[in-house]
């Protein structure tokens, strides 16, 4: 990934989406990152979750200021998530 002349390698990365029991969990498995988050899904609602998800984590690489999500138009309350990088 490249960014006003920074590289950041993510190396391979495996992403899986499972359903059971009326829950979804969503997982991104990483050289260097792993993520996973499950609940119960608005996939429109998602997509801009993880923009601003995005946009946060980006803000965090660059050590640029990151975006405040509006608690009231992102996230769901049955969401749960965890994210944490491998140790090295």
């Amino acid at each position: 990934m490249d960014y006003d002349g920074r590289y950041l390698d993510i190396g391979d990365f495996f992403f899986q989406s499972l359903f059971a029991g009326g829950t979804r969990t969503l997982s991104l498995n990483s050289d260097y990152i792993v993520a996973a988050a499950s609940g119960q899904f608005n996939l429109a609602q998602m997509a801009s979750d993880l923009q601003i998800l995005f946009s946060q984590y980006q803000g965090i690489v660059l050590n640029q200021e990151q975006p405040i999500a509006d608690l009231t138009q992102n996230f769901s309350e049955n969401l749960q998530s965890r994210f944490k990088c491998p140790d090295d």
